[in-house]
């Protein structure tokens, strides 16, 4: 067990993230994305884990209970305060693939974020048709961004299919166009997905994606979550994620169906 909070907190720390307990995250926003807006606001202090521990350590406290440090969400205003003196995202461009709501995004914005005007657009809708690999530079331009993320969308699941294509198959083929839209030491973070899993930990790296943490986050079927960072500039086409997929696939017939 930890003797101080800080021994705590650093405990806690891998590559740069703050690792919480499944159901400690605080509600920041008191909607299904908590655990991702704290992840978000932690990025922007991942190669300064001590500046985000100074912000922190006031609400750290020692839960007699459980017997161990915890974050107090008992004063969760405050805590916003804290954050938001930082402005921690300030100058950061953020793109959500089909966000389900819009509390998440105007409180990135008011700790500094640019939000992608296409943030709310659904997967189906990119310029009149399913976005693709093939064709989403028709909306970008090029354009990359220091955070994309995800709530929901990555199932395999009819909605994401098309062309008579697999889950699998699509639902991949989303986590390229992600890694594709993220800079180079940018964040790509997911949550609750059947397709959130550290079971494709070998195509993230083939698509220029390191896996910093792969967790459950609440409880619940598909309460998932995973972070990744962008190691290098790599643009993944189609015909180069076809030839991935189907050497993974000779590989492990069955996850890559």
């Amino acid at each position: 067990m930890a003797t101080s909070k800080e021994e705590w907190y650093n405990r806690r720390i891998k590559e740069g993230f703050f690792i919480f307990d499944k159901g400690e995250f605080p509600a920041l926003t008191d909607t299904s994305y908590d655990p991702l807006v704290f992840t978000l606001v932690n990025s922007a202090y991942s190669s300064n884990p001590s500046r985000f521990f100074e912000i922190l350590e006031p609400h750290i406290y020692f839960d007699n209970q459980k017997k161990d440090f915890k974050i107090d969400s008992r004063n969760i205003d405050q805590l916003k305060k804290d954050i938001s003196s930082d402005m921690p995202l300030k100058g950061l461009q953020i793109f959500e693939m089909e966000s389900k709501e819009a509390g998440h995004l105007e409180f990135f914005r008011s700790l500094g974020a640019e939000i992608d005007s296409n943030s709310s657009t659904k997967i189906n809708e990119f310029n009149g048709g399913r976005i693709t690999l093939n064709n989403y530079q028709n909306t970008f331009k090029y354009k990359q961004f220091d955070i994309t993320l995800s709530n929901g969308l990555l199932n395999n699941d009819s909605y994401i299919k098309y062309n008579n294509m697999s889950g699998n198959l699509c639902g991949l083929e989303l986590y390229a166009i992600f890694a594709n839209l993220t800079k180079k030491g940018g964040c790509s973070i997911h949550i609750n997905g059947s397709m959130i899993t550290s079971l494709f930990i070998t195509f993230f790296q083939l698509v220029g994606m390191q896996t910093i943490e792969y967790s459950r986050h609440s409880d619940g079927d598909i309460k998932f979550m995973i972070i990744m960072k962008k190691i290098n500039n790599k643009l993944t086409s189609y015909e180069e994620f076809s030839t991935i997929y189907a050497e993974l696939k000779k590989r492990n017939p069955i996850r890559y169906i």
